[in-house]
């Protein structure tokens, strides 16, 4: 008889071990769900444009640039040029001291240019380039669809002038005052028109204007012999 009790005791201790090692493993895998963090997507992104406060102004060139070049494309910002992240691509080839050594850098490229611009949005210049009715607007924009960067001058009605752009960002020449003399090299060069001048910081400057001889615009690097 005291034998029976022995296992019917046994078997009880045994079922309550079971039954709390279930109810332990159950509360934890509770927890591990509550702490458990849905993973990032591989190539998704920040989108750091959306997040930039926008003057009535910068909303009209919004529209602008939506309404002439289409939804392919937006005004392009800090991070455009420098962006927070070294691109995968670029990184596979860096020492980690060279990351930090660029992510340095863009991080003071990137405070050079919002204090440019006074915006986290790239400067965009207005004048008369072409000396018709109509004021223009020379802005760089962000290709969404081939990710790139382009200046353009353009105004509420069509699109001037459209090209590639590699440099930092864009100011007037003189004010926007016209006739003004350009020096570069050893040449020097008269203009009857608005000008702007386009900075890089690692590379010459050039100017932009509309020749109303030629009919054409003129880009001239400042360091042409």
């Amino acid at each position: 008889m005291l034998h029976f009790i022995s296992i019917v005791l046994l078997l009880f201790t045994s079922c309550g071990y079971v039954s709390a090692k279930k109810k332990k493993h159950k509360h934890k895998d509770k927890e591990f769900r509550k702490i458990k963090v849905k993973k990032k997507k591989k190539d998704e992104k920040i989108d750091y444009d959306k997040d930039i406060v926008r003057s009535k102004f910068d909303k009209d060139i919004d529209q602008m640039i939506s309404d002439t070049l289409g939804k392919n494309y937006r005004r392009a910002n800090v991070y455009d040029l420098y962006p927070m992240e070294i691109p995968q691509l670029k990184a596979r080839f860096m020492s980690h001291d060279d990351e930090i050594e660029l992510m340095d850098y863009y991080d003071y490229a990137r405070r050079d240019l919002i204090k440019i611009s006074q915006s986290k949005l790239l400067k965009v210049v207005k004048l008369n380039f072409d000396r018709d009715a109509d004021w223009d607007y020379a802005t760089i924009v962000f290709d969404k669809k081939k990710d790139k960067l382009e200046l353009v001058v353009m105004n509420f009605k069509e699109n001037l002038y459209q090209k590639d752009f590699a440099a930092d960002f864009i100011e007037e020449v003189n004010d926007g005052k016209f006739p003004t003399t350009l020096v570069f090299g050893k040449k020097r060069k008269s203009i009857n028109s608005p000008a702007i001048r386009i900075v890089d910081f690692n590379d010459e400057s050039k100017i932009l204007y509309f020749d109303f001889q030629s009919k054409e615009w003129e880009l001239i690097g400042l360091n042409d012999n």
